[in-house]
């Protein structure tokens, strides 16, 4: 949960190339309460994330145009405050998890993952992230 003085809901983005999975799991952003802002590709990511303050980042890593690296690694550039990003993925190795961890990633969660997994992973992420939304 959110501390009381917040006074925006937090918005998570969500990037999936699967039009099926992305609404699975843009629902599952909503049904905490928070605003999830979905799109199927990298550049449209980009786009959303350089349009709006985003406090979350819940991202496959193989896109259709791309991979989420540009992504993670924007995040980390154009912000002043760590952005929490979880990485999903069917292919999940400890190379590649050590990877988007150095990109700016808090963990990869390997596909098929249990929802209430990753809706913990990033329920703990925000109530942990600094509360920069006031200045957005």
């Amino acid at each position: 949960m959110m501390s009381s003085n917040s006074h925006r809901t937090p918005v998570v983005l969500v990037v999936e190339n699967n039009r099926q999975v992305l609404e699975v799991l843009g629902n599952l952003v909503a049904d905490q309460g928070w605003t999830p802002i979905t799109t199927l590709t990298l550049k449209g990511a980009m786009r959303s994330f350089s349009a709006q303050p985003i406090d979350a980042i819940v991202t496959d890593f193989e896109l259709d145009d791309g991979n989420s690296l540009a992504l993670l690694e924007m995040a980390s550039r154009c912000t002043t405050h760590r952005v929490p990003a979880l990485v999903i993925s069917s292919y999940a190795s400890q190379n590649l998890r050590d990877e988007v961890k150095r990109a700016g990633a808090v963990d990869l969660l390997e596909k098929p993952f249990r929802l209430d997994t990753l809706t913990a992973r990033l329920e703990h992420e925000l109530a942990a992230a600094p509360d920069h939304r006031e200045q957005a």
